[in-house]
């Protein structure tokens, strides 16, 4: 399906509308490997089948004008997410949703640029694990969304010493209190201001950190810093 001999669980991609998502005539899907590649590869796809956006089931009809709309890395951070009422779509990694073009320019994926401007959302929520507070990349990614998607961009943040990395572990953690409290990290998410630059972006990530990253004991520190 993807063209290796690997063990792992297959991905099926779908359109919006439901039916195979087709990538150089063939149906596309990501495989999950069982064990991680030498180097930390934990997802396969296609050769050359480039980036695409993961629709989860349900996500359609949570796209009404004014929502606030999701993307996240991850297909299974985008399922829990729609699972629990939330617009979401996932994104193969943190800068998926905008590749560079045939120029080499940065530019949003085709499906997701089509369908931001279908539906019309008030904000784009792009969503990040809580490690990411530490990985400057990710506030690049956010800044190239936030001049091409001409929709607004927040951040929503998972604290550092939340019980979980990402939104499937919390929604998994926090059972039924998960939507209350997401609406809520949804409401603190940190604003996007297109005038910034990265770094001052990545500043204001790890500052709202502070105080979880201090409580950690010394050896997980040291982790981290590694």
């Amino acid at each position: 399906a993807v063209g290796y001999r690997e063990a792992g669980l297959l991905i099926p991609y779908r359109t919006i509308a439901g039916a195979a998502l087709e990538v150089s005539e063939r149906p596309f899907a990501r495989l999950r490997l069982t064990s991680p590649r030498p180097g930390g590869a934990k997802y396969l796809s296609p050769a050359k089948s480039g980036c695409q956006a993961y629709f989860p089931p349900g996500l359609r009809k949570l796209l009404l004008p004014g929502c606030v709309f999701g993307i996240v890395e991850g297909e299974f951070k985008a399922l829990a997410l729609v699972e629990a009422g939330f617009p979401c779509v996932g994104i193969g990694g943190i800068s998926s949703a905008c590749p560079r073009d045939a120029d080499g320019e940065p530019a949003l994926l085709p499906d997701l640029a089509r369908l931001i401007a279908e539906v019309r959302p008030a904000e784009l929520a792009f969503i990040g694990d809580a490690d990411t507070a530490l990985i400057p990349e990710f506030s690049r990614e956010a800044l190239k969304l936030a001049k091409l998607a001409d929709v607004p961009v927040k951040l929503p943040r998972i604290p550092f010493n939340a019980p979980g990395k990402g939104a499937d572990d919390l929604r998994e953690a926090w059972t039924e209190q998960f939507p209350a409290k997401w609406h809520q990290i949804l409401a603190d998410a940190e604003p996007v201001d297109v005038k910034m630059t990265p770094a001052w972006l990545a500043v204001r990530l790890l500052r709202r950190e502070v105080a979880a990253l201090e409580a950690l004991p010394i050896a997980q520190k040291d982790a981290g810093a590694a």
